[in-house]
């Protein structure tokens, strides 16, 4: 029982074996095993339809495999080798192996990204000169080739007795060119130990398209490989043959690439030959030798464009020819390098490889060198580079070996007292510079640059000095859109350098531009900084500007707003953990183009800036004429933060004359208004304030403000505050003459959204002021018009697209209420009219026989009324005024109202540019009334109506009409109207001619 039991479980086992077994090699659980492993490969997607694999046989069909954006179709896949000895002894031992209407598509493939390395070596640093030194040994072991064929050591033992694949490659479509297939086909085998063997394959590509320079490019070639073991190569040969046909090539073209390498018992050797029919065009050929860590080799170049234009698929290519040959030796860490050789090439149209470069036009490089790149150290044995254009345009040559430290910066030569390197320009052209400035948004035109400078070594580093100064004349400059910033300007510039490994210095001894042969501009500078961690960068200099040149250039509007003057000055800074400038400058000898002298400026400007960038600041002007000093003195700081940065400042002066400010500054803010648009440009709505990005307060502290050297304002203070859209004036408040106080209060604001983007309110009050200081400052020679003080407030408004015509288009009203005071308007001189009057009046009536005493008592009694009217002592005086569109002030509402006098009325001042108010024109009408002793006056002299108003003042006859200006008053017809009156109301016309009777 037993032995049946046991027999039993065998005989269960062994079939469970065997179906095991059977499971193993079915189509099904094959392909089910090999879709569940390729499921967990990483970038690639892939399909497979199904997997047969036997003893000595593999098939696969329906295979699409996609990897960065490849896709490879393959139909079906037959490969004959021992599968078992492949699995369990690593003996992969093909027999066959064919793949027949497979498609690799590569149109929509993406270019693969490099890899970084996981490990840099740090090479050690070297010399070939005594006085250099070794850098301490890197720790990381740098990566060391030891030949080809160690890399091509397999992990299998292999043989391949035939191969047999053909298929099509879809290759990506060329700018302005359909997409290209290739058929592709590879075909030999025999390959094993100790025997060789041989592949044949070709790749034919089609192009279509009518303006295809090659339709035909038909690749074959032979790949020789030579095996000593079944794991390990000793030799391969590549010999490919391109033959390219087409409209172009009619006859066709040859392009032949041998590759090669062989390994021996002294080493490896490696070679690449590129030939164009019969003639070499490149040739690259190295050894390495077993147990040493160089290679080396040569290289020749005989190439032209001719060569390569079949094979380039149609893009097109410069004109150029190259020859040239040398040699190089690499060591096994690739960190050092040594290349020797002569290169003379010529190039022309350029602009096919980049638009830009087309402006070089036909270029020649002639190079002779013998140049060392051992980690961070350069050596130069002999370089000599000449290029020529047209004309020669600039060499580079050394004068004698030298060796230069990337990392330590230190320069060491074999003889210091001679000169290392020699730079000249014979002639540059601007158009060679002029892509890398159009890229930056600014066009460039002018002659060649032109000069000479040399290198020589110096405390372990090197100095750079001019030997012919760079120049380079007849200089524009505009902006990318056509605005000109230069117009024919001439550049010098004596430029050093100096760099040593204690630090660095760059000096401008100077830079000088002229114009026209007229000096315009110069520059002296310094900028260097010294070696070590956190070491400040600094500059100092100095500067003089001929302003009437410059200001001729667009870049300063272009307007000739000055006949002479000059500004200088010099600045300092220091960059760094904290950034300090300062500035120094003075515009003196001022003189506009209408003549007339400006007054001088001179500010120290001084700004800290920290690490957390907040700038503190403090800027000093004073401006002088006439032996008269104006002083303005800004100072805060400006803090970043989220919104923009935030203003804490303080304006602050002793004494300030705007006139001498307004004559300086009003000029040159017109000319940046008129020169901010182009002819024809409209002005675009701006997205934010002009005081965008600054918030916070500038406190004002003015002691005293001069105007027309009459008008004073004193203890000026208050306050200016930013907001993003609202520019407030809070507070302002100052002494106007005794006893007097101006307050002011307003701002701007910002609407980006609205049809006028700036808004402008402002509410003005000035309590107790004296009139008379008006007038007087106007014509310090007549009294007064109006004599006391009043009180006055006014209310202003404006909206506007823009800042420039804000102040144009605001209007406000004004409201004046004074008492006690004096008023002069009406005053007449009659006593001439008089005397005339009177004269012709005795005469005729005398004639007539008719003339009385009355008349006579009249003319006496209008003299009194004129004198009473000349000077009237109010207790009310009250006016409302407002601007209207065309600028001229209406006024409204006037009344006075004295003991014996009522007046009241309406007019208009009409507004004349540049005139002051009380000199522009005036017209008003006003009614008279009066009363006690000028109004019993006025009674006897028939003036006044018989009524009372509600006051008790009778009215004059007619109105009275006042022309002139309210600083002279016209009272003509206010005369004429007394005369007339007078003369008509007191019956002596009736008597003369007999009327009434």
């Amino acid at each position: 029982m037993k032995f049946g039991r046991v027999l039993l479980i065998g005989l269960l086992a062994a079939a469970l074996l065997l179906l095991a077994a059977g499971l193993v090699f079915t189509a099904g659980f094959q392909t089910w095993a090999a879709r569940r492993a390729l499921a967990g490969q990483p970038g690639s997607a892939v399909t497979l339809g199904r997997v047969a694999a036997g003893l000595n046989q593999v098939r696969l069909d329906n295979v699409r495999v996609v990897r960065a954006g490849a896709v490879l179709t393959l139909p079906a896949a037959e490969a004959d080798l021992p599968v078992l000895s492949a699995l369990l002894r690593q003996q992969v031992l093909v027999r066959r192996l064919v793949a027949h209407g497979w498609t690799l598509d590569l149109t929509q493939a993406q270019r693969p990204v490099p890899a970084l390395a996981g490990a840099q070596s740090v090479p050690r640093e070297f010399s070939l000169l005594p006085s250099a030194y070794a850098d301490v040994a890197s720790t990381v072991p740098p990566a060391v080739f030891a030949g080809i064929f160690s890399q091509l050591r397999l992990p299998v033992d292999l043989s391949l007795s035939g191969v047999d694949l053909a298929g099509d490659v879809l290759l990506p479509a060329l700018p302005g060119r359909a997409a290209a297939r290739a058929h592709v086909t590879l075909t030999g085998g025999n390959l094993a130990a100790n025997h060789p063997g041989r592949f044949d394959y070709t790749a034919v590509f089609q192009f279509e398209g009518a303006n295809a320079a090659v339709r035909e490019l038909r690749v074959s070639g032979t790949l020789g490989l030579v095996m000593d073991t079944p794991r390990t190569f000793t030799r391969f040969v590549a010999a490919t043959t391109a033959d390219a046909t087409g409209p172009k090539f009619p006859g066709g073209v040859k392009l032949e690439l041998e590759l090669s390498a062989a390994q021996s018992a002294a080493g490896e050797n490696y070679a690449v030959a590129v030939r164009s029919g019969a003639k070499q065009i490149a040739a690259i050929e190295t050894s390495y030798a077993a147990g040493e860590s160089h290679l080396r080799g040569a290289w020749r170049l005989d190439m032209h464009d001719t060569d390569l234009a079949p094979f380039v698929l149609g893009q097109e290519l410069p004109v150029f020819e190259t020859v040239g040959d040398g040699r190089f030796d690499i060591d096994t860490s690739f960190s050092e390098l040594i290349a020797s050789g002569r290169l003379n090439a010529t190039a022309a149209g350029l602009g096919a490889i980049n638009p830009q470069l087309a402006v070089l036009g036909s270029v020649q490089l002639v190079a002779d060198f013998d140049v060392a790149q051992r980690g961070n150290a350069t050596r130069v044995d002999r370089l000599a580079l000449t290029i020529t254009g047209a004309k020669p345009v600039a060499t580079v040559r050394a004068l004698q070996a030298f060796e230069f430290n990337l990392k330590t910066g230190e320069l060491s030569v074999a003889d210091p007292a001679k000169e290392l390197l020699g730079v000249g320009f014979q002639g540059l052209p601007v158009s060679w510079v002029a892509p890398l400035l159009s890229s930056a948004g600014v066009v460039v035109t002018g002659n060649v640059l032109q000069g000479e400078f040399a290198a020589s070594a110096r405390n372990g580093g090197f100095t750079l000095r001019p030997k012919t100064p760079l120049t380079m004349g007849n200089v524009s400059v505009s902006l990318g859109d056509g605005r000109p910033l230069l117009r024919g300007v001439d550049f010098t510039l004596s430029a050093s350098a100096d760099y040593a490994p204690q630090g660095w210095q760059v000096e401008f001894a100077p830079l000088a531009a002229s114009s026209r042969g007229a000096p315009m501009f110069a520059l002296a500078l310094k900028v260097g900084q010294l070696a070590g961690k956190d070491q400040p960068l600094k500059a100092v200099g100095d500067w003089t500007v001929q302003l009437p040149g410059l200001l001729d250039q667009p870049l300063a509007t272009g307007r000739n707003l000055l006949s002479a003057g000059e500004a200088q000055g010099n600045f300092a800074a220091s960059l760094g953990t904290k950034r300090e400038f300062q500035v120094r400058l003075a515009f003196a000898r001022l003189v506009a183009s209408a003549g007339m002298v400006l007054p001088t400026l001179s500010a120290e400007l001084r700004a800290d800036v920290d690490s957390a960038d907040k700038i503190t600041f403090n800027a000093p002007l004073v401006f002088e004429r006439a032996g008269r000093k104006s002083d303005l003195t800004l100072a805060g700081t400006l803090t970043p933060g989220a919104a923009g940065r935030t203003l804490a400042a303080r304006l602050t002066s002793d004494q300030l004359a705007i006139e001498d400010v307004q004559l300086l500054v009003l000029p040159l803010l017109a000319s940046v208004e008129t020169s901010a648009l182009t002819p024809g440009m409209t002005p675009a709505r701006p997205a934010a304030a002009g005081w965008s990005g600054v918030n916070g307060q500038c406190a004002l502290s003015l002691k005293k403000v001069i105007w027309n050297d009459q008008w004073q304002v004193s203890d000026l203070s208050g306050a200016i505050g930013l907001e993003p859209t609202v520019l407030q004036l809070a507070d302002l408040r100052a002494v106007f003459g005794p006893d007097s106080i101006v307050k002011l209060s307003g701002g701007l604001t910002f609407s980006p959204g609205g049809p006028a983007t700036y808004g402008f309110t402002a509410d003005l009050a000035l309590d107790n002021f004296d009139l008379s200081a008006v007038f007087r400052a106007l014509d310090p020679t007549r009294p007064p018009t109006v004599e006391g003080r009043v009180n006055l407030l006014s209310h202003l408004e404006g909206k506007s697209a823009s800042l420039a015509e804000l102040a144009a288009v605001t209007r406000g009203d004004l409201k004046v209420t004074g008492k006690s005071g004096l008023f002069r308007a009406f005053a007449v001189d009659l006593s001439d009219r008089i005397q005339k009057n009177q004269s012709r009046v005795v005469a005729i009536g005398s004639l007539l026989g008719v003339v009385t005493d009355d008349f006579v008592n009249k003319t006496k009694i209008l003299a009194d009324i004129a004198k009473s009217l000349a000077e009237i002592p109010y207790d009310q005086l009250s006016l409302t005024a407002t601007r209207d569109e065309s600028l001229n002030l209406r006024v409204r509402n006037f009344t006075l109202i004295s003991p014996e006098v009522r007046i009241g009325g309406s007019g208009n001042i009409r507004y004349a540019a540049g005139v002051p108010l009380l000199a522009q024109p005036l017209q008003a009408q006003l009614s008279l009334g009066t009363r006690g002793r000028l109004g019993d006056l006025m009674k006897r002299a028939g003036l006044l109506e018989p009524q009372l108003d509600n006051l008790g003042y009778s009215a004059f006859a007619v109105p009275l009409k006042l022309g002139g200006t309210l600083g002279r008053p016209d009272t003509a017809a206010i005369r004429d109207a007394l005369l007339n009156s007078a003369l008509e109301r007191s019956g002596l016309l009736d008597s003369l001619f007999g009327r009434g009777k």
